[in-house]
C-alpha cells in the first residue's frame, strides 16, 4: 500500500525538483577543472615523488645499520 509520501504524483514531484535544483548549480568553467585536475594532479605527484624519495633513504640507512646484525 502506497503511503501519500510514496504516490507516483509525489515521485514526479521529486524528480522535478531534482532536475530544478540541477538547473539551479553554478557549474565551473571546462578551463576552471582542467586548471583544478591539474593542481590536485601534481600536488600528488609530488607527494609522492617525496615519499619515495624518503623511502630510499630509509631502506639505506636500514640496511647501512643492520648490516652486521646476524639473523635471529
Amino acid at each position: 500500500m502506497l503511503s501519500g509520501e510514496d504516490s507516483p504524483s509525489n515521485t514526479q514531484g521529486f524528480w522535478g525538483g531534482v532536475l530544478e535544483e540541477i538547473q539551479l548549480i553554478e557549474w565551473p568553467s571546462l578551463q576552471k577543472v582542467l586548471g583544478t585536475t591539474g593542481v590536485v594532479t601534481s600536488i600528488i605527484i609530488g607527494s609522492s615523488l617525496v615519499l619515495l624519495t624518503v623511502n630510499a633513504l630509509l631502506a639505506k640507512l636500514s640496511d647501512a645499520v643492520f648490516k652486521n646484525v646476524p639473523p635471529s
